[in-house]
């Protein structure tokens, strides 16, 4: 799958579901982009569905660089919630 759409799932995903849950700032969640919506975002992509994200940019503009598959089932339920 192409970063651009790849990028567009995600986004997507975010808007429709992930905002529409209450989520506390998680403390597990690695330090990536400095904002603690955005880092536990990523934290959850990671363990809940087995996607690890890099980001580059500023902390007002994130934007997808690459991502890694960690576990192919979780991935696949992910591809379903969408």
């Amino acid at each position: 799958m192409s970063l651009d759409s790849f990028s567009e799932m995600i986004r997507r995903y975010w808007r429709n579901v992930y905002l529409n849950e209450q989520r506390n700032p998680n403390p597990k969640a690695k330090f990536k982009t400095g904002v603690y919506e955005y880092d536990t975002f990523l934290h959850h992509l990671e363990v809940e569905y087995g996607i690890d994200i890099e980001i580059q940019g500023g902390l007002t503009s994130p934007s997808l660089k690459a991502y890694t598959i960690t576990d192919e089932q979780r991935y696949t339920l992910f591809l379903l919630k969408i």
